[in-house]
């Protein structure tokens, strides 16, 4: 020892060789050594400092000696026998490492913190040059051997936690970093230090709170009421809470300046019904929350889900729930003369729609094709009877009006039908006898359109959409038409909910409950546009939880066990050769022009020109006829249809065939003259009572064929008479397809159906059949199996009908 400094001696007969730079090899005694990383961390700077001799001397000044003896002489130890100079062994010190730290509250929400290392009676501020002892003179050459390793620890969780030195304290003042220093690196500290807050330190970290809340339904004010209670947490402060939830923060700093930690399952779950019921988080703060009652189910749903035992229901609630969820169950009295002509599933359709009135809400009868929607409202209309005066009012496609009459002539006699058609006079004269001369009201989507000024002045008990769909696209005249429709519940019949987009869905719902499915901006932001992008699955379940209480949905399938087979078969027809030259020509052509289109105008403001392509391409897999003037040759699928209905009418069946274009029907039309055929002929042009008159003919057995305009008789017809039906061309939604079939697949038929699909070989009709197949997946997910949707086309779906073969 030189005055207070330090010597260390290094002794050996010969100095390590190193090797390799990294220092990981030696030689020692004619041996090469591989260094252990403990070796290599000494030996590398070690070998630096010392000159080459056999004796060296290195000095540590004596403001290093400490920390030289506490992390340096361990490490030397490892290399090889420490021996230290007697007149320093007394010198050396070794005391137990006690940690204290000291929080405080710095100002409004920060922390600050004090930090000792204390060491027998020596306490070292490790952010501060001064330490404190009890004997500064007996200290004064003590070499202290501090726990360095400890100390370190504590230091890195402090530096981790992004505290801040000043002034030997150190401080933490954002809300995140005191969050996360509570919460991660605290529990840490508790293990190697002593804690101590002061009184004005409040840190407490939250992770538990009671739940409890209550909904019920109000009978007399005829509204839900929802309230949330937390227990310790202020109603006032529930605002805030939430809408940090909103914004997926991890805590929320109370007013009392301990932090809520959101890391909660129940909380979270309230957050997303609160958000999900399209509440705003200032409405917490209110004690009570009054909500329509058709929130009802979607609450009770998302309860269930959540697992929220907390949230109690009244009596009212609980009756209103059930008699939705199992209209089965329903104690209404069905009338003495429909009672043994409705089949079970009718009668649970029935309850359905009584239950849903008598609440005041509306729904969707969606039921399959041929199961008789029409029937359960008749008998819902004839129960109404009694219990109000006013009417109820059915709205429905022209082609459709005088089969509800005809209907309700059938099946409830007593009821008094008035259908409201004919010119403007005689519709006056029509609606100024609405009030005290009929039960049901009966008109079409056209005429509503133009007296919509006199049906609004007038009040219905109900309002029946018949098929529906024509309101699906919210910005028609129908659809706001419907809008100003006054009566005590809607309705709206359809079996095909949704047949291109989610946006249909939107219109109906807003027809049944405005506002039930939020505004359609933001039905389309929350919704639709996620959906189509599938961006997030859970989106879909949250729809389905909304709509599907409002939803009635039964298949064929399920519903009806006695009903006959639908046998289903895809024949191919091959192109003729000239048909084929024709064909490809118009395709290159095609391409050409739409290459062109794209180029000029862009995509979007090419489609016009894009289906019309399609078109023309369809239209020559169909008969090229159909648009090109004194074409003489033949058609390869008109060739198959002919060889069809040959064996098919030798063998007695009786054939509906569908096509979308008239001049094809016109085409085969032809042919059945020319083959001295009866046959009967629906097209958009055929008035109502036509319609009504042929169909009743055909299913009386006249005539061999139907043959029938897919948009003008896909739906609204009883067309049981026939045993076959032949799609000559396929159509973009298979929907669509699927209804016109069920125009001879309903209740009444007794034959096994056989649906033949004709399709080109090699042509844009195999794409479009494979479209279809690919789009069939959304709506079995949103409604119920059996319902299929066309999205509109993309670029590359469109795009890919042209890359033929």
């Amino acid at each position: 020892s030189q005055g207070q400094d330090l010597a260390l001696t290094l002794e050996t007969e010969e100095m390590p060789l190193q090797l390799t730079d990294d220092g990981s090899y030696y030689v020692y005694q004619a041996k090469i050594h591989q260094a252990s990383p403990n070796q290599k961390e000494l030996l590398l700077p070690l070998l630096s400092a010392l000159r080459q001799g056999s004796v060296t001397n290195i000095v540590i000044p004596a403001a290093q000696k400490e920390l030289f003896a506490s992390e340096a002489l361990p490490l030397i130890g490892k290399l090889g026998p420490v021996i230290i100079d007697p007149v320093l062994e007394d010198k050396f010190t070794q005391e137990s490492l006690q940690a204290k730290i000291y929080f405080d509250r710095s100002n409004e929400m920060g922390i600050t913190a004090r930090l000792e290392f204390h060491y027998g009676e020596t306490i070292i501020n490790p952010f501060s040059a001064t330490r404190d002892t009890s004997n500064e003179s007996a200290a004064s050459d003590v070499i202290l051997i501090r726990s360095v390793n400890q100390e370190r620890m504590i230091l890195n969780i402090l530096e981790h936690a992004d505290f801040i030195v000043s002034k030997g304290k150190i401080y933490l003042e954002d809300d995140d970093k005191i969050f996360d220093f509570t919460v991660n690196w605290l529990p840490q500290l508790r293990d190697l230090a002593e804690l101590y807050y002061s009184d004005q330190f409040r840190l407490k970290i939250r992770t538990s709170t009671t739940f409890s809340g209550q909904v019920r339904l109000d009978e007399t004010l005829d509204i839900l009421e929802i309230s949330f209670q937390y227990t310790d947490i202020d109603q006032n402060e529930l605002s805030d809470i939430f809408h940090s939830l909103h914004l997926k923060k991890k805590y929320h700093r109370l007013r009392d300046g301990s932090f809520l930690d959101l890391n909660q399952p129940e909380m979270n779950a309230v957050a997303q019904l609160i958000e999900n019921l399209d509440l705003k988080a200032s409405d917490l703060n209110e004690k009570l929350l009054n909500l329509p009652k058709y929130r009802a189910m979607y609450i009770d749903s998302f309860l269930r889900q959540a697992n929220l035992p907390g949230v109690q229901r009244n009596k009212a609630f609980k009756q209103l729930v059930q008699s939705i969820l199992e209209p089965q169950d329903g104690e209404f009295e069905i009338p003495d003369e429909l009672h043994h002509i409705l089949r079970d599933y009718q009668k649970t359709g029935f309850q359905w729609l009584k239950t849903l009135a008598s609440y005041g809400l509306g729904g969707i009868l969606a039921d399959d094709m041929g199961l008789g929607k029409t029937l359960q409202v008749l008998a819902f209309i004839l129960s109404a009877k009694l219990t109000t005066s006013a009417p109820a009012l059915v709205i429905a496609p022209t082609s459709l009006i005088y089969n509800w009459q005809e209907e309700a002539k059938k099946f409830t006699p007593t009821l008094r039908v008035l259908v409201v058609e004919g010119n403007p006079q005689e519709r006056q004269t029509q609606l100024s006898e609405i009030d005290d001369q009929c039960d049901l009201v009966v008109t079409s989507y056209p005429i509503l359109r133009r007296d919509i000024d006199e049906f609004a002045k007038l009040d219905f008990s109900y309002c029946f959409l018949d098929e529906a769909q024509h309101t699906k696209n919210p910005q028609t005249l129908n659809a706001k038409s419907v809008q100003q429709i006054k009566a005590k519940s809607y309705f709206a019949l359809t079996g095909t909910p949704i047949e291109n987009s989610l946006s249909e869905l939107w219109s109906l719902f807003n027809f049944i409950m405005p506002g039930y499915l939020l505004s359609h901006q933001d039905f389309r932001k929350k919704f639709e546009i996620p959906i189509i992008k599938g961006e997030d699955s859970n989106i879909l379940t949250e729809l389905s939880r909304h709509i599907n209480p409002f939803i009635l949905r039964r298949l064929k399938k399920d519903v009806l066990k006695e009903l006959p087979d639908k046998i289903e078969t895809q024949l191919s027809a091959s192109l003729t050769e000239e048909q084929k030259k024709l064909y490809l020509a118009y395709l290159q052509e095609a391409k050409g022009q739409i290459a062109q289109e794209i180029a000029s105008v862009g995509f979007n403001k090419s489609h016009m020109k894009i289906l019309a392509a399609l078109t023309r391409l369809r239209q020559i897999c169909c008969h090229p006829s159909m648009f090109i003037d004194n074409y003489t040759g033949e058609s390869g699928k008109m060739l198959l249809l002919e060889e069809i209905l040959t064996d098919a009418l030798d063998s007695g069946h009786r054939i509906l065939v569908f096509s979308q274009f008239t001049t094809m029907l016109d085409i085969i039309q032809g042919h059945l003259i020319s083959e001295g055929i009866e046959y009967f002929y629906l097209s958009g042009i055929t008035k109502a009572a036509e319609r009504l008159r042929m169909a009743n003919s055909f299913n009386n057995g006249q005539g061999k064929v139907f043959l029938i305009s897919l948009k003008a008789g896909g739906t609204g017809l009883n067309l049981t008479g026939a045993d076959m039906v032949i799609h000559y061309d396929p159509w973009w939604n298979p929907a669509v397809e699927d209804q016109a079939t069920d125009r001879a697949h309903r209740i009444g038929q007794t034959s096994a159906v056989q649906v033949i699909k004709l399709i080109t070989q090699g042509t844009v009709e195999e794409k479009i059949n494979a479209l279809q197949a690919k789009k069939k997946t959304l709506i079995d997910s949103v409604i119920q199996p059996g319902e299929t949707m066309l999205s509109k086309l993309s670029e590359k779906e469109l795009r890919e009908l042209f890359d033929l073969n």
